[in-house]
């Protein structure tokens, strides 16, 4: 049984993962051009960018970069804990069985709790605290800034619209393939965030 996502899901899930990759392609480069010139010209950083990080600007990368990590790791200990039955795409196989060990102990969709970590993590550490952003960057465009705040948005705001939809629609196909042993392992388990929901 496979089920096809609405316009927004689809439209979300793929602008967040196409604009996540971009973001970590600028930064990558930006970073390894930056580390390049100061190899180079030591003191050529402070004539490129004046202006240095704020202690929260740096605190708030350093949020950013645990919580990333934090989301990938339950991400691969899901993809590990399912195995065989992981997809992308919403589907229960014929052969499959209700997975309950690993993150699955826990939480029933411990995966998009890892995906939204990720995406809160892309607000500041990929946004705010990249070498374009907190330097020439942020100068180049005049609405920069704004753009910043409305990417910051769309990450902090998307995986809570979508990921809800797909966590309905995978329970009822759950429901429909498990039954009583879903409903019993439903009793025992959060949905997503542990004593919240």
């Amino acid at each position: 049984m496979r089920h096809k996502d609405t316009s927004f899901v689809k439209f979300a899930l793929f602008f967040m993962s196409t604009a996540f990759q971009f973001y970590i392609v600028i930064y990558v480069i930006s970073l390894s051009t930056r580390v390049g010139l100061a190899f180079v010209y030591p003191d050529i950083e402070s004539r490129i960018c004046t202006c240095q990080p704020s202690m929260g600007m740096i605190l708030a990368g350093i949020f950013g970069c645990l919580l990333g990590w934090i989301g990938t790791e339950l991400r691969a200990w899901c993809y590990k804990a399912l195995g065989q039955y992981f997809t992308f795409h919403l589907a229960v196989q014929e052969n499959q069985t209700l997975v309950t060990t690993g993150p699955y102990t826990y939480l029933r969709h411990p995966s998009y709790l890892g995906g939204c970590l990720e995406f809160l993590a892309v607000s500041p550490t990929l946004i705010l605290c990249n070498p374009i952003s907190m330097c020439w960057g942020r100068h180049l465009l005049s609405r920069g800034p704004q753009i910043e705040a409305a990417f910051m948005l769309f990450f902090l705001v998307a995986p809570w619209i979508a990921y809800p939809q797909r966590i309905a629609v995978e329970e009822k196909m759950m429901k429909a393939k498990f039954g009583k042993e879903y409903a019993e392992w439903e009793k025992k388990t959060w949905r997503v965030i542990p004593l919240v929901y």
